[in-house]
């Protein structure tokens, strides 16, 4: 895993699969996940920053979308529930 050290990152776009960002500020930046290896954010800050999503991440989101809107609602709301109440 990329070892990101005490870095600030702006109005900018940053791929976080696979790195490990310690003591880091964002501002303003869009954190990119694609589906890869987990990221890890240890003793970062973060200021209006924003979530993007591509490739299997991406994928997945529409795959729940589309079954939401097929008639599966109650059970994609469980499922962010259990993000929201941490059990995921």
């Amino acid at each position: 895993m990329e070892l990101v050290e005490k870095q600030v990152f702006g109005d900018e776009e940053v791929q976080v699969d696979g790195r490990q960002f310690k003591n880091c500020r964002f501002e303003g930046t869009t954190l990119h996940y694609t589906g890869g290896a987990l990221p890890a954010f240890i003793n970062c800050q973060f200021n209006a920053v924003s979530l993007g999503f591509g490739g299997a991440a991406d994928h997945t989101l529409t795959f729940l979308r589309g079954l939401r809107k097929g008639g599966f609602a109650p059970a994609i709301d469980k499922i962010v529930k259990g993000i929201r109440d941490q059990q995921y």
